[in-house]
């Protein structure tokens, strides 16, 4: 599958790296290919380095998809729109327990109160949870056609990918049920004495907030419960692939090779590999003879390099073994991608690869 047919295939394409290998401007550039098809496309990056914002070109960047349909050049086809968006994990959250509690009265409630406000900030798969949470209302909305969503580095992507599993599993602990509900358990004076102490040792407010922040999200957990099997659905479900955006070098293969072997242990759907910034493009065999001794050596360390880098790309085919899935070569750049005319350019890049399911170099 080429990335035209995958671009019109997929609903949501989740493009997944280590850092620093150019995984947010590739998702940008796959947006913008995907509004060059006539579609309207949407890039997400939950990347806390915030790197979109340059690659588009951008001063700002925020919480509501910002249209860039205008700015694209030559215009896009009828149909066609390009969209952005940096989601605001507090906002969303906030967005959230408006939709799930009862009244607006509860909603503030919650929100202000001083336990919830910790553990939003400081839980584990919080944050992942608030951008899962976002990317379900924004792949939910017609406005949009294709959605890209660029997730973090990749050992920060596995938590991201599995924070509905994590929330999930504070609803099931017996503590959490235990104290979120003691009028309806027998160990409710015991529990009341355990309370007592507690307020003695940190102050009766803590004890209040407490309580009053374990019954004010029990009271959500049936639609915290929903969202978490949706989220879980779109991974899993035929329209949501992954795309694997790494370099040809021998530091990146194991984690490569990791993220792949995860991605297949959870049955989801690896569409391919983005090798990105490689040398196979050049050609050394003419023309070097008559260089200077500055140049010679400039271009022996480029021969090495692309050396390394084909002998880092047929152990990464090799690792993978017969399955795995194509794999899309892209050159490395003579310049950072800092304007739309470059993010173009690489969107052209996109277009002209052609998958290999041998190798990179493979015909």
């Amino acid at each position: 599958m080429n990335l035209e047919e995958l671009l019109s295939k997929r609903r949501v394409i989740v493009t997944c790296g280590t850092g620093g290998v150019g995984k947010t401007t590739l998702s940008a550039a796959l947006a913008l290919q995907a509004a060059r098809l006539g579609k309207k496309s949407l890039v997400i990056t939950v990347d806390p380095a915030r790197r979109l914002r340059s690659a588009l070109g951008l001063s700002q960047l925020g919480d509501s998809p910002i249209d860039l349909t205008a700015t694209i050049q030559p215009p896009l086809p009828p149909g066609g729109g390009y969209f952005a968006v940096v989601p605001d994990p507090e906002k969303t959250l906030e967005s959230l327990i408006h939709s799930l509690s009862p009244s607006k009265e509860q909603a503030e409630k919650l929100l202000s109160n001083p336990i919830f406000t910790m553990m939003s900030r400081q839980f584990s798969g919080a944050h992942d949870y608030m951008a899962m949470q976002r990317l379900l209302i924004l792949v939910d909305d017609p406005a949009y056609d294709c959605v890209i969503l660029d997730t973090p580095p990749s050992r920060n992507t596995l938590h991201f990918l599995n924070a509905p599993r994590v929330l999930g599993k504070v609803f099931e602990e017996k503590l959490f049920q235990w104290v979120a509900k003691p009028a309806k358990n027998w160990m409710g004076k015991g529990l009341q004495i355990v309370l007592d102490i507690l307020a003695q040792l940190t102050g009766k407010h803590f004890v209040t907030d407490l309580v009053a922040f374990l019954s004010g999200v029990f009271h959500l957990q049936e639609g915290f419960e929903a969202r978490i099997k949706r989220m879980n659905a779109l991974l899993e479900s035929d329209r949501l692939g992954f795309l694997l955006v790494t370099v040809p070098s021998a530091s990146t293969l194991p984690e490569a090779e990791a993220f792949v072997s995860h991605l297949r242990s959870k049955g989801y759907y690896l569409d391919g590999i983005l090798l990105n910034r490689t040398l196979d493009h050049l050609d050394f065999q003419h023309g070097t003879h008559s260089a200077d001794a500055a140049t010679q050596k400039g271009i022996a360390i480029l021969e090495s390099q692309q050396r390394q880098g084909l002998q880092a790309s047929l152990e990464l085919r090799s690792r993978l073994g017969e399955h795995a899935p194509p794999i899309h070569s892209l050159p490395e750049l003579t310049r950072d991608v800092v304007t739309r005319e470059d993010l173009q350019h690489v969107a052209d890049q996109l277009n002209r690869t052609h998958p290999s399911s041998h190798g990179p170099n493979s015909d």
